[in-house]
């Protein structure tokens, strides 16, 4: 098992190319790697079920190994049920409030098939595509259910504040299979920021007030 190289991280970086000059979109793939070796990261879907797919097509939630798809090898997916996206199918998965700064899931069997869309809160849409330039080398692209280099975790992280809103999996043949997705600082809806600064503003009145007591002796 290897952590990403620098190489790695500058390939997969190239895919921001389409972003606008603004953004600064870091995306890594840890080969053989799984979502319970990241740090500060929270997994808001196992694929259990279907209940986190806000849209989609010809995509199932399974477990095994068949012609709908593979089983990831990773440790944190390994028995469990996953999403897997059908020939001609997409999922698409929405992240909840204003967008998130970061998020990473295991990607099993990645080809040439398989394309991630990336929404940012502009709109911008960045398109992963294993096996195609930039992401040609060193991450192959064939399909293998075990290899540990087409099997692994892919991590996307805002460097400059981009916030992500929503995720769509395409697939022409298949399958695009995923597990474990999981999110980093996830940011608050409105209504939550409003409650945490009327909490602080509770707090420091407080503190004031106690630090305005006269004390007096006798």
């Amino acid at each position: 098992m290897r952590k990403l190289l620098p190489a790695v991280a500058a390939l997969l970086g190239a895919t921001a190319l389409v972003a606008p000059a603004s953004a600064a979109v870091q995306i890594d793939f840890i080969q053989g790697g799984a979502v319970s070796s990241l740090v500060g990261f929270t997994v808001i879907d196992d694929f259990n079920d279907a209940s986190g797919i806000s849209a989609g097509s010809n995509y199932v939630i399974q477990s095994g190994d068949n012609t709908n798809g593979a089983a990831l090898p990773q440790a944190d997916s390994a028995g469990t049920n996953y999403l897997s996206v059908k020939g001609d199918g997409f999922a698409t998965i929405d992240f909840a409030g204003a967008g998130v700064s970061g998020f990473a899931f295991e990607w099993g069997s990645l080809d040439t098939y398989n394309t991630l869309e990336i929404v940012l809160s502009d709109g911008t849409i960045l398109s992963i595509v294993p096996g195609l330039s930039p992401l040609d080398n060193p991450i192959p692209a064939y399909g293998s259910h075990t290899d540990p280099s087409s099997n692994g975790v892919l991590q996307v992280a805002g460097t400059a504040g981009e916030l992500f809103t929503k995720i769509t999996l395409r697939a022409t043949s298949n399958s695009f299979e995923i597990d474990n997705l999981a999110v980093q600082n996830a940011v608050p809806e409105a209504s939550t920021w409003a409650m945490m600064l009327a909490g602080m503003g509770i707090v420091g009145f407080s503190m004031r007030r106690k630090r305005n007591v006269a004390v007096s002796f006798a």
